[in-house]
């Protein structure tokens, strides 16, 4: 069973959301990190979405459940960090946005840990954080799959 990630958006998406990662049993492991589900204005507004409605492509992070993995990658990318947690959407909007041709979702860093930056639609984290978010996960799931509630 793997652990569960809960993320509480602010319905103003300027402001910074909280991150709870529980254990498989329930415990908490990790208590209201910071994090962002905002879209970054000017790329939403020149793909047709200035409004960043999250069941449309560049949106805003997109709430509903997902089931995620945490991918590795062998050099850092400059966006996204040293990994990510790919998000593949349940339910909720994370669903109708699939319908809409939402894709390439997830939860990263990528950007240091002086300021959460607006995304094309992911969750933004600090990279401290991040780090410890997905080690977190292999304790418990060497594969790193994760259960994700954004609500």
């Amino acid at each position: 069973m793997p652990c569960l990630i809960n993320i509480e958006m602010p319905n103003v998406r300027t402001r910074p959301g909280r991150l709870t990662l529980f254990s498989p049993g329930g415990s908490v492991l990790l208590h209201e990190l910071a994090c962002l589900g905002k879209a970054d204005n000017r790329r939403a507004a020149e793909h047709g979405n200035p409004d960043r409605d999250p069941v449309r492509p560049y949106g805003d992070t997109p709430l509903g459940r997902y089931d995620g993995k945490v991918v590795r990658f062998d050099l850092p990318d400059k966006v996204l960090g040293e990994a990510w947690i790919k998000l593949d959407p349940k339910s909720g909007e994370a669903l109708a946005g699939l319908g809409n041709g939402r894709s390439g979702l997830g939860i990263h860093g990528g950007r240091g840990d002086e300021k959460l930056m607006p995304t094309l639609g992911c969750v933004r984290m600090y990279d401290r954080d991040f780090k410890v978010l997905v080690a977190a996960i292999f304790r418990f799931d060497p594969e790193g799959h994760v259960k994700v509630f954004i609500q």
